[in-house]
């Protein structure tokens, strides 16, 4: 192995080889064959499997050669061993670094070897383009992972990336409120008088709404979840638009029906309304780039009816 060059001993280490083994020490599919349920290869999730929603990658061996030509090797095991390898390759990246020459995937599962080793190699390929493609003006990204029956959120922040667990819809809203805005949240029932009296008129059980409100400094955002539980956000700054697109962002790359506790909670795609006053009157209006100033889009009152027709088409 050739020797470092200088310039790269002076700069900051970065990954240049990377190999992720899999399943040599633990292999969750070797029990497969107990399974008596069939399933659908195409729908299958490698991360959160069948009934007990079990990870089927339960060891991850990481090998890699850096910028400096140190060779090192760094061992997971378990149900969370993706999720931990993970956070470990992407914080070893800093945002202006080079991609790695090579990102290889070898997998020694008993069964279903080609469909892991092909899901993980995309998962890890999509973690280092969003980790390193982010930029100064866009640097706030996010992707949601759902592992042995867990939701994880990975926010890819300018200088490292953060790991978070959801356990519900309302929780998911605050995180990704906090990393793309600055408030003060405050969490309330839909009675109490900190909730203006025309979102009571449009909350909707069985979807997620967001409510967007002009305030003396900035904005203020209101939160229900599918069972109408709030959660508020009072004078934030920031953008709202890249928040919208987080959002979505996670409904897109989210399951469509998530699982907690004994209960399943249906994850519709998020709603997005502005709250708008004209001569004192306050009405609702969907989101869009426009409706930030009450001057930009009209002002006609939004109906529960409305709400509905608009979440079903």
């Amino acid at each position: 192995m050739p020797a470092s060059t200088p310039k790269a001993l002076y700069s900051p280490c970065e990954i240049r080889h990377l190999a992720l083994i899999v399943n040599l020490e633990n292999d969750p599919t070797a029990s497969l064959l107990e399974e008596t349920q069939p399933f659908d290869l195409g729908k299958l999730d490698v991360f959160s499997f069948g009934k007990q929603e079990q990870c089927l990658i339960g060891s991850v061996d990481l090998l890699y050669r850096n910028s400096w030509n140190e060779v090192r090797t760094l061992h997971f095991t378990g149900s969370q061993a993706v999720l931990e390898a993970l956070k470990t390759i992407l914080g070893k990246m800093h945002q202006d670094a080079q991609p790695p020459e090579s990102v290889d995937v070898f997998c020694y599962s008993e069964h279903l070897r080609g469909l892991i080793q092909t899901r993980l190699q995309q998962l890890v390929s999509e973690c280092i383009n969003l980790r390193l493609s982010s930029t100064r003006q866009e640097s706030h990204r996010f992707k949601a992972l759902r592992i042995s029956g867990q939701t994880w959120g990975l926010f890819f922040e300018r200088l490292s990336v953060s790991v978070q667990k959801l356990e519900n819809a309302v929780e998911f809203y605050g995180a990704i409120s906090n990393n793309k805005l600055n408030g003060i949240p405050i969490q309330l029932n839909a009675e109490q008088d900190h909730l203006p009296q025309i979102i009571d008129g449009s909350a909707s059980e069985g979807i997620i709404q967001f409510f967007f409100e002009n305030a003396d400094k900035g904005f203020n955002i209101y939160i229900l979840d599918e069972l109408n539980r709030v959660e508020v956000y009072l004078n934030c700054q920031g953008c709202i638009e890249e928040l919208v697109c987080d959002v979505s962002r996670f409904y897109a790359s989210s399951h469509e029906r998530f699982t907690y506790g004994s209960g399943s909670v249906n994850f519709n795609l998020p709603q997005f309304y502005q709250i708008v006053y004209t001569d004192g009157e306050a009405s609702i209006i969907p989101f869009n780039s426009n409706s930030i100033s009450p001057l930009s889009a009209p002002t006609v009152p939004i109906t529960k009816k409305d709400i509905m027709l608009s979440h079903t088409f």
